[in-house]
């Protein structure tokens, strides 16, 4: 069984569970509903691990009463259960909490994100990982090696859970998005600022896991959200 990762959160009520994907697509559908999935054959692989992953988190996963809203975002119309799925590589994730929001997110640590730095990184967050990298440059263009590429792949992770925890369409990570400085190690915690709309303080929990950073926000919600109930089947 490829579980890589089932952590308990906050008193048993929420659960975080890592797979990794061995399996086939064809293994997948003959464990789930009939889904749409997306065209390419890796998204496919991945989209049916993380619904699969679903009802490994709670086997009485209501899978007919599942959406997905204009944005991408998965929920139960009831708001019954609050989950997020996330996959990159052979890997996929999932959240879930009975009574509050939660979000997670895995990415694989690649050269890629420091090209793209400038996206989601704010003056002051280039400038402390420039310092923790050994170089006092704040250009994302200047941002390079090893230590630069973790420290930016995990700020990129971390912006995308809280992404998913507050469901605000529209969020500027750069700008709206703000992490505090912190000495990364293997697993720890965030503290983590959103200043759309108001400012909203929380943390995020992060670790190191088969070469990526799995994040999430486990926290109660106290912030005004859109209503997102436009939504398709999916």
């Amino acid at each position: 069984m490829p579980l890589l990762s089932h952590i308990t959160l906050g008193g048993s009520q929420t659960n975080l569970m890592v797979w990794r994907i061995l399996e086939s697509e064809d293994w997948f559908r003959g464990q789930l509903p009939v889904i749409h999935t997306p065209g390419h054959p890796q998204r496919r692989l991945q989209h049916l691990a993380g619904r699969f992953l679903l009802a490994q988190v709670d086997p009485a996963f209501p899978y007919a009463d599942l959406r997905v809203t204009e944005h991408g975002r998965p929920f139960i119309e009831d708001g019954s259960r609050h989950f997020s799925i996330t996959h990159t590589g052979n890997m996929a994730a999932v959240i879930m909490s009975r009574d509050h929001a939660v979000g997670v997110d895995l990415e694989l640590v690649t050269p890629r994100v420091l090209k793209v730095a400038s996206r989601f990184l704010g003056l002051a967050e280039r400038s402390w990982i420039g310092s923790a990298a050994g170089t006092s440059e704040t250009s994302p263009g200047k941002l390079y090696g090893t230590e630069a590429m973790r420290l930016c792949t995990l700020l990129w992770s971390a912006k995308e859970a809280a992404y998913k925890w507050l469901g605000v369409p529209g969020l500027d990570f750069a700008a709206d998005l703000e992490i505090e400085p912190f000495q990364p190690e293997m697993a720890g915690e965030i503290k983590a600022r959103c200043r759309k709309d108001g400012d909203l303080s929380f943390r995020i929990g992060y670790q190191c896991i088969e070469g990526a950073w799995l994040t999430w926000v486990n926290e109660p919600l106290t912030f005004h959200r859109p209503d997102n109930n436009r939504f398709i089947t999916g």
